[in-house]
């Protein structure tokens, strides 16, 4: 939580009040003004008055051990609700952050945009009024069972991890989001997007090579 309010000297005085609304997601916590209170020339009291209309909140959930989707839902929704109830009924953008290591992983990842309506239907769900600014993804895999060949395991791991990222597919791919850019409007949201993308689709195509790998170890014979 970035300081909202802060006293940088004393006799006299020197009050950092803060801003008054948090203009960013970087800006959380309250917002407001400081109270200075006067007695003869001395300053007798200081008191930040929260006075932010829409609050910023930034929350990191730990979601290691979950194996069912509903499971997770939850987990979340009691970290976002413990968060809407420090906010003194202001209504909050939120910026959520789902970390730790997951069956689900695969699942996440793969279904992204799918993830992205789960939690805002959640969110719907709660008393306080919250927004979902950013949803971030960085939660890995479980490692290899010890039923699990590790040797075979390794290899493929290893030859998943190498192709996605040798320079065949980063040629690949720049040549896919080139094609891209020319039909997208110019503007700093197309170049966020495509970076994005960039950023996104090597771990989307590993992702999604473990889970076919994986489930055709799991076939029945």
């Amino acid at each position: 939580m970035q300081q909202s309010h802060a006293v940088l000297g004393e006799h006299p005085h020197i009050v950092y009040p803060g801003n008054l609304q948090g203009r960013h997601p970087r800006e959380t916590g309250p917002k407001g003004a400081v109270l200075v209170k006067v007695n003869d020339g001395r300053v007798t009291s200081l008191e930040h008055r929260a006075l932010d209309v829409v609050r910023w909140a930034s929350i990191t959930v730990d979601v290691s051990g979950t194996s069912e989707h509903p499971e997770l839902l939850d987990l979340i929704r009691g970290h976002i609700a413990q968060s809407a109830e420090q906010a003194d009924g202001r209504p909050i953008a939120l910026r959520l952050t789902v970390i730790g290591t997951t069956p689900l992983h695969s699942r996440l990842i793969l279904e992204r945009a799918v993830f992205r309506e789960d939690v805002e239907t959640l969110l719907a769900t709660l008393s306080d009024d919250v927004w979902l600014e950013k949803l971030k993804l960085d939660t890995e895999h479980p490692a290899a069972p010890d039923a699990v060949d590790p040797t075979v395991a390794g290899k493929l791991d290893q030859e998943v991890t190498r192709l996605s990222q040798g320079s065949a597919i980063a040629q690949v791919l720049e040549a896919r989001l080139a094609e891209i850019r020319t039909k997208l409007p110019a503007g700093a949201h197309a170049d966020a997007f495509i970076e994005q993308m960039r950023a996104e689709i090597p771990e989307r195509a590993a992702t999604l090579a473990r889970s076919l790998v994986s489930e055709a170890g799991h076939a029945p014979d």
